[in-house]
């Protein structure tokens, strides 16, 4: 089932809806934002999770935040979202300039425990105070995700975030051991180091059922030698890779790093598709 909130009066019909019919839940308050309090909003998207604890399966949050409120919003959010162990799908995509660390700690609150929890995705777009605590908070929550199998991080807009961050991110991606795709994203001015790549990299290195790998470090001016070794030798090790795609805009590469990055495919004819998007 989808729900595609739009009006006060949506809303009241869509909370009544029998519990059989709930089992996907998509809120998309565009519109529904400029038609109603604050208070009112959250307390009927509250009342839908709720009503369908039990049996929804699949959550998805494509939210244009724009009001200040956020952090009472995923408060109340999260204490319903972590009861659901049905859920199988959870997709947070956000355009803010709002979002609060503390919003992401009530996140992590409430995905940590769904154990039944196969896809995940958190996407940060135009968020530009994203920084460490943030990270932290999401990495955390990752540790008890045993059946994920899809995993999308992406901060695009994360100048805060340093080694601190990442090496907590790095930590608790090794317990998901039954990961199939993965996409990170850190993607900002000056990006991350080559440090922090090679921290990445041999977290990812760790997980041999990866089949669909997609990173982008673009703006990572820092990479240099080191970091583009460390994403070559990560592929080397992941034998079941079947999609690659490696964003890498901006990064000066020169041409004898990117023969070191190419060795990454040797041996690796089973691969249905690569992407390496390396413009300058």
């Amino acid at each position: 089932m989808r729900y595609e909130i739009k009006s006060e009066e949506e809303c009241y019909q869509q909370t009544n809806i029998k519990q059989n019919l709930s089992r996907r839940l998509k809120f998309d308050p565009f519109e529904f934002y400029r038609k109603m309090p604050v208070d009112q909003e959250v307390g009927h998207i509250a009342k839908i999770l709720r009503t369908s604890s039990k049996i929804a399966d699949t959550i998805i949050f494509p939210l244009r935040l724009s009001r200040g409120e956020t952090n009472k919003m995923f408060l109340h959010f999260s204490e319903q979202i972590k009861k659901m162990r049905a859920l199988k799908t959870l997709d947070y995509n956000f355009s803010c300039s709002k979002i609060t660390d503390l919003a992401l700690h009530y996140i992590s609150i409430g995905f940590r425990s769904l154990r039944s929890l196969q896809y995940l995705r958190i996407r940060l777009v135009e968020c530009g105070d994203i920084d460490d605590p943030s990270i932290i908070y999401v990495a955390k929550g990752l540790k008890k995700l045993i059946s994920l199998r899809t995993l999308d991080l992406s901060f695009d807009e994360g100048r805060e975030i340093s080694d601190e961050g990442i090496k907590e991110l790095v930590k608790n991606l090794k317990y998901l051991r039954n990961l199939q795709t993965l996409n990170i994203s850190f993607h900002y001015d000056g990006g991350i180091t080559f440090g922090e790549i090679g921290d990445i990299t041999k977290a990812v290195g760790g997980l041999k059922f990866l089949k669909n790998i997609k990173l982008n470090f673009s703006l990572a001016e820092k990479m240099g030698p080191e970091g583009i070794s460390n994403i070559s030798k990560m592929l080397q090790v992941l034998p079941g890779l079947e999609n690659i795609s490696l964003r890498l805009l901006e990064c000066n590469i020169e041409d004898q790093e990117l023969e070191v990055l190419l060795k990454g495919f040797e041996g690796k004819e089973h691969l249905k598709a690569i992407r390496l998007d390396l413009g300058r």
